[in-house]
């Protein structure tokens, strides 16, 4: 399966964006590749031919805070949901409803957006920071900023369900797989949370997954309900198996406890976003129920995400991160060893297409928020049925 795996020497600049872009997917079906960030922009492209990607559309977001953090597509590509650390997502078509696929509207898109008001009484100061489609489509699962998860009926434009799951900011969310009666949650508290909308009571997790020592950044599902990959900013990701999870009682009388407080919560005084990580390389959770542990990749200045590998020409048998130094990682699942590296970083200094761009405005790119060249990658998504890899980088290019 290692043949499949990506490879730097075939790598090419698929477009420069005029400012950092934050997220980047293929939609499930594999049809459409978009990306959004500081530019308020969704780039839209076909992707059906992965290695002949065409430009179809750039779509104006409604401007929130800061940038958009997250985008998501249904499972054809009809449409995207995106959020802006605002209450309030939107959701915009990418072409004809009707058909199976077709390119997108060229004209007034803007104007067919839908607000999808989270908060529409006002009552409740946050902003979302992750989103996901249901795998009908019917449902967007969200995090937010003031420690809650939600879950939103887009038909009838209405919270369905409001969960006060968490501490601090949730970066993280999604359905863990097709039935959507099981959320995954990651948050700036270190946890992971499962919760199953078929037993929820007073906002009490089915069980708690812990062994990061510090927030989270991403996290990924299976697909299958029981194995999850989880980022987090003490520079890991994790695999993690739900059946190894600690019950709320069990949690609630771990953390509540002086002692556990003491134990469990060693979180190092730093900020992710210009600082290096202080801590210990290999420091380990004292309560860590995960089964598997992939280190290497640098999760700094931003909210790095990580994924499974596609079951179709891998079998899920990797995972693949993003990272501050530029570089793609891919490790197996099992052994945790990394095992292919993809540098973005190399491929964007080495294109001759760059060198006037980067010589005027070198101190943006190459500068010392760079920190020293490095090209921050974000994101990465893989084709679902095709080995192509697809990267969103800090250096106003997406590569």
């Amino acid at each position: 399966m290692k043949k499949f795996l990506p490879s730097s020497s075939s790598s090419t600049i698929l477009r420069r964006a005029s400012s950092r872009i934050y997220c980047g997917q293929f939609t499930p079906s594999g049809n459409l590749f978009y990306c959004a960030g500081q530019d308020w922009t969704l780039h839209v492209f076909d992707s059906r031919d992965p290695l002949k990607m065409q430009h179809l559309a750039d779509i104006p977001c409604v401007r929130g805070q800061w940038t958009v953090t997250d985008a998501t597509a249904d499972q054809e590509g009809r449409w995207l949901a995106y959020a802006s650390i605002t209450p309030v997502v939107y959701l915009t078509p990418t072409g004809d409803s009707e058909s199976n696929f077709s390119p997108p509207i060229k004209g007034g898109l803007g104007s067919r957006q839908v607000a999808l008001d989270f908060d529409p009484a006002q009552s409740l100061n946050f902003g979302l920071w992750s989103v996901r489609f249901s795998a009908d489509a019917r449902e967007l699962v969200a995090g937010a900023s003031d420690g809650n998860i939600f879950v939103y009926d887009i038909e009838r434009k209405e919270v369905l369900l409001r969960i006060d799951g968490h501490d601090e900011d949730v970066n993280a969310v999604c359905f863990a797989d097709e039935s959507t009666n099981v959320l995954f949650s990651g948050s700036d508290d270190s946890f992971v949370k499962v919760w199953d909308r078929r037993s929820l009571r007073s906002n009490r997790p089915s069980g708690v997954l812990m062994g990061h020592t510090e927030g989270i950044t991403y996290v990924d599902t299976k697909g299958d309900g029981r194995y999850l990959l989880s980022t987090a900013k003490d520079q890991t990701s994790k695999l993690f198996d739900v059946r190894r999870m600690y019950d709320a009682d069990d949690f609630q009388r771990r953390w509540n406890t002086r002692q556990g407080k003491t134990q469990l919560d060693k979180r190092l005084d730093w900020d992710y976003r210009y600082m290096a990580y202080p801590g210990p390389p290999t420091h380990r959770h004292p309560e860590d129920r995960s089964v598997q542990t992939y280190r290497g990749h640098k999760v700094l200045k931003t909210l790095i995400r990580s994924r499974f590998t596609p079951s179709s020409y891998t079998g899920q048998g990797y995972v693949y991160a993003g990272s501050a130094d530029g570089k793609v990682r891919f490790y197996d699942v099992l052994s945790g060893e990394c095992v292919n590296t993809v540098d973005v970083q190399s491929v964007v200094k080495s294109n001759p297409e760059l060198s006037e761009h980067t010589t005027g405005h070198g101190r943006y790119l190459w500068g010392r928020r760079s920190r020293g060249g490095e090209c921050v990658t974000r994101d990465v998504t893989m084709h679902p049925h095709l080995p192509v890899l697809v990267t969103t980088s800090w250096c106003k290019l997406l590569s």
